[in-house]
């Protein structure tokens, strides 16, 4: 008798996951009305999820999506032709993903409209799992909590969040935000913005306020073909450097100058100041751009001219 239930109970549990997309959303409806309202009006994006296999979906809650929706980004984003389906499409991972790691994982996305995910494979999302929580950050260090993971149905899995995603903005807009003033002076400087927005696979290790303050002086005796130089061996051209992976490296900056990442925990001595560093010390918290994932940021007392070992100090965002 015992066996017989277990069969049943294994039967029901085929029969829930095979539910179709459809289903699975509108079983989720008092958490989900908002957006299976929001998928109606975009009927060849729920078409092309209705037939997807192995995605996951990051689907926000009512009150997250209303929040959003009535929100200033909410509002432009309704208003501008497109906008609404590639904010959806940054909601669905390649891949079926029930369970996470504490190691940081960079999914990517759906997205893959290259003015809006500037980087080879689609844009991507950040995952970790800290104890029984998952957290994913997107643009602007946005993070969002799954409150119901695990909602399966024929293509994949859902997992509900709190907060919509962001899409990460342009290398300008992102500095602007993270209030990198000097690094958007430089630029402004150099006529250079509108081409450092438009470049595609790179890291940017940018320089905090504080260290450009360190040379002040210095700045204004510089040629252009200087600053130009500076600005140059700050980004890494070709390459996205994921943190999970930045290390035991050697990258190329976009003057041609390489510069090496060495194991995690590792020490080596920075040749100007001959003091320990350690890779550990990276930016554990990164800003997601159009076309660089990341900026990492260095601290007050480092050489800001030649970052050519990446285990520097650098400043948390959080």
């Amino acid at each position: 008798m015992h066996f017989k239930y277990l069969l049943l109970a294994a039967a029901l549990g085929v029969v829930a996951s095979a539910q179709s997309l459809m289903e699975a959303l509108a079983s989720q409806n008092t958490s989900l009305s908002a957006l299976n309202g929001l998928l109606a009006t975009q009927p060849d994006l729920l078409s092309s999820l209705g037939n997807a296999t192995n995605i996951t979906i990051l689907a926000p809650s009512n009150e997250a999506l209303t929040t959003f929706l009535n929100s200033t980004a909410g509002m432009n984003t309704a208003n501008i032709s497109g906008a609404v389906t590639a904010l959806l499409q940054y909601h669905v991972l390649n891949g079926t993903y029930h369970n996470f790691t504490t190691r940081p994982e960079f999914i990517p996305t759906m997205l893959s409209n290259a003015t809006l995910a500037n980087v080879t494979g689609g844009q991507r999302v950040e995952a970790t799992r800290n104890g029984t929580n998952v957290t994913f950050l997107s643009g602007l260090v946005e993070r969002s909590l799954v409150s119901q993971a695990n909602i399966n149905f024929t293509g994949g899995t859902i997992h509900i969040i709190d907060h919509v995603l962001t899409i990460p903005d342009s290398v300008s807009s992102t500095a602007v935000a993270a209030n990198l003033t000097s690094l958007i002076g430089a630029l402004t400087q150099l006529n250079s913005v509108n081409s450092v927005n438009a470049l595609r696979d790179v890291t940017i290790f940018a320089p905090s306020n504080a260290a450009f303050q360190n040379i002040g002086s210095a700045l204004s005796n510089l040629t252009t073909e200087q600053l130009t130089g500076i600005v140059e061996y700050h980004v890494v051209n070709g390459t996205v450097g994921y943190s999970s992976s930045l290390s035991n490296e050697t990258l190329t900056t976009l003057g041609g100058k390489q510069i090496t990442c060495p194991q995690p925990k590792q020490h080596k001595r920075n040749p100007r100041t001959n003091r320990k560093r350690h890779l550990s010390r990276l930016l554990r918290r990164q800003l997601r751009l159009f076309s660089t994932v990341y900026f990492w940021y260095f601290g007050n007392d480092d050489d800001y001219r030649r970052p050519d070992w990446c285990g520097r100090r650098s400043y948390d965002v959080d």
